[in-house]
């Protein structure tokens, strides 16, 4: 009988459970940092620490939380390329492999 969630001819995950960890991988490096830095800035924005007029704080923020949502989803991605994957080719399910040459992943 095959397994639900081992490939043992490949030695990984299945795909769908590959990508339902990205999600929770995703999910813990990017949403979490971003809702706490949000809220932590909108306190102090709030209390008074922070002194600018709304729509500067605002348009700070964005730009802020657009960079830094960036970022983190580059590192997810990372983190779930030489965590749980093969290699680059197991993100898209594409081979990138030229012949004769080898492979992106290997060092």
């Amino acid at each position: 009988m095959t397994s639900w969630f081992w490939n043992p001819e490949e030695w990984r995950l299945r795909a769908l459970w590959r990508i339902l960890l990205q999600v929770a991988v995703m999910f813990v490096i990017v949403a979490l940092p971003v809702v706490g830095i949000t809220e932590a800035t909108t306190r102090l924005f709030k209390s008074g620490w922070i002194h600018c007029s709304p729509q500067v704080f605002d348009k700070v923020m964005d730009i802020i939380v657009g960079i830094l949502m960036s970022g983190l989803v580059l590192l997810s991605l990372f983190v779930h390329v030489h965590g749980t994957a093969h290699g680059v080719e197991s993100l898209s399910g594409m081979d990138f492999r030229i012949s004769g040459q080898r492979r992106w992943g290997d060092y």
